[in-house]
């Protein structure tokens, strides 16, 4: 019987090879970009913020009846009924994170634990811990009981602690082949996700990048005021001051209104100067993150905002329209990535990136070689045809 493929034959062997090249250009750029898009399982990255001017509360130093060194030469700050601002100093404010992931009995699984440091001039503000297992495709969490998260704020010798979190939203990884679209996005402040918007395509360095907004305004810390027991006020005797840590005060405020505000505020608030006004902690951020879309490894972030006191929801939406201000806030400040986390972080993604951009040349090469090999075995097949 009669091969009816003979690799002798010059227009058998230019069909076969058309054929593999065609395979080839088809079949191995999903299959490489398929294999580094995932979620990898050993992640290591440290996240740095460039140190800017920022305001922090020295809550320690008003139960404790003393005015920080900033302060202690104003003549406002020398009574016993101190505006608020007395016990606010400005400083350098500055974030460091760190984020790992590793395997899981699910290979389809990783484990991710991440943890955020706020400094101000150097010295611990606030820290976040999480402990979340991701799906390696979306970055989402995924559907088990392996997640938590602690808040520790050393001030207030306080921390929140959730070991049945619920989460359903990204923040340190984007999905793979991230969208031109909304995503929900997680703050640990809030305890819960909003949506991150869209907001442009950008090229930096060669290399387009997705852009994405979000912008939270007067957000009531209800859990972490929650956390942090009950109401501090002003004028506390230093034999007063709690040492059980069950009587230490929390986040919010009771005092004379001139304390919270200027007489200029007072008139437009209608307050007197000695009526009793309440005020309780609110988050604002305004946050853009820079994401390189192949990877969803966020190449950038920038982030201003912080929290601060009200009366109310609508004046912390006010206020949040405005600059921070010296007079309310609680820690407030600049955080965006310096150039050493940008240039790392773009480290990561390059190798992926690299593939791809091989996989698609491969794959445009074979698809070419295979239609000029097509079109020459028509031709040798129409001469012998002749």
């Amino acid at each position: 019987m009669k091969n009816p493929i003979n690799v002798h034959d010059k227009l058998h062997l230019v069909a076969l090879t058309a054929v593999l090249c065609l395979l080839v250009g088809s079949l191995v750029p999903p299959i490489m970009s398929g294999r580094q898009r995932p979620l990898a399982d050993d992640v290591d990255m440290e996240l740095t913020t460039e140190p800017t001017q920022g305001y922090l509360f020295r809550s320690s130093m008003l139960l404790q009846g003393k005015v920080p060194k900033q302060h202690q030469d104003n003549p406002e700050c020398q009574s016993n009924d101190n505006p608020l601002w007395c016990y606010i100093e400005s400083g350098w404010v500055k974030q460091t994170s760190a984020a790992t992931t590793s395997p899981t009995a699910e290979d389809s699984v990783v484990s991710s634990d991440t943890i955020q440091k706020f400094t101000f001039s150097d010295s611990p503000v606030c820290e976040v811990t999480q402990h979340v297992d991701l799906n390696r495709e979306s970055t989402f969490p995924a559907v088990n009981d392996e997640m938590w998260m602690n808040i520790a704020i050393p001030g207030l010798q306080r921390s929140l602690s959730s070991d049945d979190l619920e989460r359903d939203g990204i923040d340190f990884f984007f999905p793979p082949t991230t969208e031109q679209r909304s995503y929900e996005y997680y703050d640990p402040f809030l305890s819960e996700s909003r949506p991150i918007d869209f907001k442009e395509k950008k090229m930096i360095d060669g290399q387009p990048i997705y852009v994405y907004y979000q912008r939270l305004r007067g957000e009531p810390l209800q859990k972490l005021a929650e956390a942090s027991a009950s109401l501090s006020t002003y004028g506390l005797a230093e034999e007063e001051i709690p040492t059980d840590a069950d009587e230490l005060p929390g986040m919010s405020l009771e005092g004379d209104a001139f304390r919270f505000y200027t007489d200029d505020e007072l008139k437009a608030r209608k307050l007197k100067r000695n009526d009793t006004v309440f005020m309780d902690p609110y988050y604002s951020m305004e946050r853009t993150v820079y994401v390189e879309p192949n990877t969803g490894v966020i190449v950038n972030k920038e982030e201003t905002g912080g929290v601060y006191y009200a009366r109310n929801r609508e004046e912390a939406q006010q206020l949040a329209d405005e600059p921070a201000s010296p007079r309310r806030s609680l820690y407030t400040g600049t955080f965006n990535w310096d150039g050493k986390t940008q240039a790392a972080a773009m480290d990561v993604a390059r190798p992926t990136i690299l593939t791809l951009r091989v996989s698609n040349i491969i794959g445009w090469v074979g698809k070419v070689a295979g239609v000029a090999l097509l079109l020459w075995a028509a031709v040798l097949y129409s001469r012998r045809r002749a």
